[in-house]
């Protein structure tokens, strides 16, 4: 049998999706640190935007859609994040970490549905005191430490 060459219009629509899904990594990767070291709110919106231009060039990239799952259940928008993670695992069904953060998030969902804002209160807000507490302790640190520099300039 004769194979027919494929056109240079087929080649370069292999090419570029094999560009574009390489391009979409590079997003997830740096979605993922972004959510992983964020210390703002700003560093996961900035996370989300890293996911939804790997999405942009790679629609069924499952990395992506479980990232932005993740860091919208870090932003506590946790009925937000239930179809980020349907999504993934329709791209990579035996995905166990998806699989488990889709469980957790449908239970965080249901309890808010359930308790409301005793919900809020009674989990959320020691989560928040201890938070506060260590930025506090952060904010020690570094007055100690430009204290230092004072005494050590100055000497």
């Amino acid at each position: 049998m004769y194979r027919i060459p494929p056109t240079p219009g087929d080649m370069f629509r292999a090419l570029r999706e094999q560009q574009n899904k390489s391009w979409a990594q590079v997003c997830v990767v740096k979605g993922k640190n972004l959510t992983k070291e964020g210390e703002s709110k700003a560093d996961l919106i900035q996370a989300l935007e890293c996911y939804k231009q790997a999405l942009d060039l790679d629609g069924e990239n499952a990395e992506a859609y479980q990232g932005r799952g993740a860091t919208l259940m870090k932003l506590s928008r946790y009925e937000d994040a239930i179809p980020e993670f349907q999504l993934s695992l329709k791209y990579d069904p035996t995905n166990l970490l998806t699989r488990a953060y889709l469980e957790a998030c449908e239970q965080f969902a249901e309890n808010r549905r359930l308790f409301g804002r005793y919900y809020t209160k009674v989990v959320k807000g020691p989560l928040r005191a201890r938070k506060r507490k260590k930025d506090r302790k952060k904010e020690k640190r570094k007055k100690k430490k430009k204290k230092k520099k004072k005494k050590s300039g100055h000497s």
